[in-house]
């Protein structure tokens, strides 16, 4: 009889079948003994507190795009509003700003951002010539077009903030909602409520700068902060159309 077979002559495993499936038994042993509760609420944990550094980031004027370590807002939220400035300002502009070309090369590809292309292309240029004033109040149109017409998909209004809020794509739990707590704390802040009769606000403010009542007196980080933003909000909408974020760039 062959020694694949049974007496009744049905088959039956190979003599070496507990060899083969004996690190499958050892695997499953070993899974029994996990604690999973702990396990998952380390995990959750690990979570909130990525949530929570991308959040503070924000606060201090930069979001978290696609092209940045998922990590990295773990240490960089550490830092001062000024370091914050200086780091992404060197960023940006090393390498023969190589870090703006890549941005601008991949917004521009955008099909919804067409009708921006030639204004973010000058942009482009400005930066690099150093005429940073003149790309804060044309990227902060970019920014507000693009979130409402085409990321909230509405047809109008202008306080994006509240637009955004009431949409809801921050008020979720997991990673995913990265990009869009980024995106509204630093909204929070560019669309924060600001009376034209008080003093001028420190950080860049919409109403001020696009009703001529701010000093104009912007630093290249600010169109920066501004552009990687509009970065951000697409991968806001990437996650909202269950796409894999497009950007394929790294900042090193």
């Amino acid at each position: 009889m062959n020694s694949n077979q049974s007496s009744s002559g049905g088959r039956r495993l190979p003599s070496d079948a507990g060899e083969f499936l004996r690190p499958i038994f050892n695997l499953v042993e070993q899974l029994k003994r996990v604690d999973w509760v702990t396990l998952l609420k380390t995990f959750e944990e690990g979570v909130k507190l990525h949530l929570e550094a991308a959040r503070k980031l924000a606060e201090k004027g930069w979001t978290v795009p696609a092209w940045m370590d998922i990590s990295a807002p773990l240490d960089l939220c550490k830092l001062s509003q000024s370091e914050l400035d200086e780091l992404f300002a060197v960023e940006y502009t090393q390498n023969d700003f190589r870090i703006l070309h890549k941005q601008i090369e991949h917004l521009t590809a955008i099909p919804e951002m067409a009708k921006w292309n030639a204004l973010l292309i000058e942009i482009r240029e400005s930066l690099i010539a150093g005429r940073h004033l003149v790309t804060v109040p044309a990227l902060l149109t970019v920014l507000e077009g693009y979130a409402v017409t085409h990321v909230l998909r509405l047809s109008s209004g202008t306080n994006v903030r509240k637009l955004f809020d009431k949409a809801g794509l921050h008020k979720h739990d997991g990673l995913q909602a990265l990009p869009a707590i980024s995106t509204y704390q630093f909204l929070e802040r560019v669309f924060e409520e600001s009376p034209f009769h008080q003093e001028p606000p420190q950080f860049i403010n919409r109403y001020w700068v696009l009703h001529g009542r701010d000093r104009c007196n912007w630093i290249p980080a600010d169109a920066f902060r501004v552009l990687n933003a509009l970065e951000t909000l697409h991968w806001v909408d990437d996650v909202r159309a269950d796409r894999f974020p497009s950007t394929s760039y790294r900042l090193e």
